[in-house]
């Protein structure tokens, strides 16, 4: 089998959290991790350095949203996929070809095109 993306999610819902982990390894990608707060995603991103982060726009933590997606984008080449309404990110960060918004509520097929797509041409 070819390479698969690894992706690390950021869900505050343990129940979404273990849904969306469920579907995106059935579609045949790695998840190396799961955070309930933006600390803990910030630190697992930082261990295990993800292909894409999956991250719900209302995961718990201290940051102001937009420095959360900039500190992500910062730290590591890391596609990034927000799930829910657009928050107040700033319009050069939603521009980056490595962010992606999904907009709740959303069906599995339309994640799957996004993590296939911010996944890019590296998936087999």
């Amino acid at each position: 089998m070819g390479w698969k993306a690894n992706i690390v999610l950021g869900e505050s819902e343990s129940i979404i959290a273990e849904d969306i982990s469920i579907l995106v390894k059935e579609w045949g990608f790695n998840v190396l991790g799961r955070a309930a707060t933006q600390e803990q995603l910030l630190s697992c991103i930082k261990a295990v350095h993800p292909d894409v982060v999956i991250l719900d726009h209302l995961l718990r933590g201290g940051n102001e949203f937009s420095r959360l997606v900039r500190e992500i984008q910062d730290m590591h080449e890391t596609a990034l996929i927000v799930v829910g309404h657009m928050p107040d990110v700033e319009p050069e960060l939603r521009q980056n070809s490595t962010f992606s918004l999904l907009e709740k509520p959303f069906h599995n097929e339309e994640l799957r095109e996004k993590v296939e797509k911010m996944a890019g041409h590296r998936v087999a």
